[in-house]
């Protein structure tokens, strides 16, 4: 029996490095994507990731804003900033507001995954697994599975 378990928490161990692997060529394909649609609208966007004056002024803006510039690959979100910056920058007649940014912010946040929000659910170790017991492994058997497919599993 615990030959099976073993086994059965390999399988698994393998089938989440496959999945977190996925998970990774996914979040690369979306920021592709996003900087293909983003240079539609902004063939500078490159430009500004390294500027200086840029940076400066994304760190006066509010939180979600900053969030924004740091973790999105949403190129509607990144467009409507850039968009702002050079409104403020006197860089275009086109006036954007922290309004209408906050708006699109909250878009992509009303899209948000549920796997991707935080959870309260137990988090469990592969290591904790390994060592536990066929009949404790037994007692927690839907509840670990369960957090593998959640992936709470680290």
């Amino acid at each position: 029996m615990q030959l099976t378990t073993e086994a059965t928490i390999k399988s698994k161990q393998e089938m989440e490095e496959q999945l977190l692997e996925v998970k990774k060529q996914q979040a690369q394909i979306a920021k592709d994507k996003a900087e293909v649609e983003l240079s539609k609208k902004h063939p500078d966007y490159k430009d500004l990731a390294n500027d200086e004056d840029f940076y400066d002024w994304t760190r006066g803006q509010p939180k979600y804003i900053q969030d924004v510039i740091e973790k999105s690959y949403d190129a509607k979100e990144i467009a409507f900033i850039i968009e702002k910056y050079k409104y403020d920058r006197g860089l275009s007649n086109k006036k954007v507001s922290n309004s209408d940014v906050k708006k699109e912010a909250a878009k992509a946040v009303s899209k948000t995954k549920v796997s991707e929000t935080p959870t309260e659910k137990k988090q469990w170790s592969w290591a904790s697994i390994k060592k536990m017991k066929p009949d404790e492994y037994s007692k927690f058997e839907a509840d670990i599975d369960k957090a593998h497919r959640e992936g709470r599993i680290v």
